[in-house]
């Protein structure tokens, strides 16, 4: 489990620090003071083999448009778009740090060259090799042993991921957000892995918290996709994107901490589409499933509704299993403040604004 993080020159962060991260733990604060950044930052620490670990980040802001360029692709994730200085991502977990530094170059040696092929044949080719306009270099510190290396290479063709010396990350992680959240094929394969675990029921129970007329979850094709059906006592099965999107992004968060084991499920703006007299029950089932799945929930909200009810359907958790960290900007740093489970619920019982 994730105990801590540290970032240095990441986005809107010169230096951050966080401790006491928890089983579940929710960020909130002001408007663009990088909730959704330490998510991101987490992510892109797993995500760091993945040729497509900076266009997610992009996508998960609604900018799906871009160019192939540096400046473009790369300068945002550095503190005040400047890539002088790496970034360095550091997590504690489990009691060991391991770290992600980052960094940029543009002083490619050489720029472009013309490669010959001498085929079976005797007869040569000539292919332009593409001209390469920038990279990020990604260096993984482990606890102990070698560290791994790769480079985000662009050029003029797109994206790829070079020289890579990484191994397969064993703790999973999954991002998800009301304005990216996970494809009908994704919740479909997810839904299967739980269907062959017999684990159906506990999603039926789970949705019930804001539709008590479910009674059943189906997947079925549609050609070669396949869309998660809901029985809701019609004479018909219903699309479960039909029944709402508070709804199906409910599923979609409890497929992914099923699908998360032992690793991190990452959510922004979590309880949205969820009526606020029933988030009592979706914070005590968003609990429920952590503990089963043996999960860690890292989350964001704006709501005082969400925090209130945090407070209350989670009452039952044990201290350490439950945490809130607001940030405040003043000047050019942001200052995090920790509130333990019978802190926030003092700050709530007296009208403290702690958003």
């Amino acid at each position: 489990m994730i105990q801590k993080i540290e970032l240095e020159n990441f986005k809107g962060f010169k230096v951050l620090r966080l401790d006491q991260f928890s089983r579940i733990t929710l960020l909130g604060g002001e408007n663009s003071v990088g909730k959704t950044s330490i998510l991101e930052a987490i992510f892109l620490f797993f995500d760091r083999g993945n040729a497509e670990l900076v266009l997610r980040q992009f996508s998960w802001r609604g900018m799906s448009r871009l160019f192939l360029s540096p400046d473009q692709l790369f300068y945002p994730i550095f503190n005040e778009y400047s890539p002088k200085e790496n970034i360095v991502i550091t997590l504690t977990i489990d009691g060991r740090k391991e770290a992600l530094r980052i960094s940029f170059s543009d002083k490619i040696p050489e720029k472009k060259a013309t490669l010959q092929f001498r085929g079976n044949t005797n007869s040569t080719r000539s292919e332009d090799k593409p001209v390469i306009h920038g990279k990020l270099d990604f260096e993984y510190l482990p606890p102990s042993g070698q560290s791994e290396r790769s480079s985000l290479v662009v050029t003029a063709k797109g994206l790829s991921l070079r020289d890579v010396n990484t191994k397969p990350e064993r703790r999973p992680a999954i991002y998800l957000s009301p304005r990216q959240p996970s494809s009908p094929a994704e919740d479909a394969q997810r839904f299967g892995e739980l269907d062959l675990h017999g684990g159906v029921n506990e999603a039926v129970n789970f949705l019930k918290v804001l539709d008590n007329r479910i009674q059943g979850l189906s997947s079925i094709f549609y050609g070669d996709s396949a869309v998660i059906h809901a029985d809701i006592g019609f004479s018909r099965k219903v699309p479960v994107p039909q029944l709402g999107e508070g709804l199906a992004f409910m599923l979609s968060m409890f497929l992914a901490m099923s699908a998360v084991k032992n690793g991190t499920l990452l959510v922004d703006e979590i309880g949205t589409g969820v009526h606020h007299t029933l988030l009592p029950k979706f914070w005590s089932g968003i609990a429920d499933a952590a503990d089963h799945f043996k999960c860690q929930v890292i989350a964001t909200t704006h709501s005082y509704e969400c925090m209130q009810a945090a407070a209350t359907g989670l009452r039952s958790l044990l201290e350490p299993k439950f945490s809130y960290i607001r940030l405040d900007r003043e000047k050019d740093a942001v200052k995090p403040s920790v509130y333990s489970f019978p802190v926030l619920e003092a700050a709530l019982d007296s009208g403290w604004e702690v958003r």
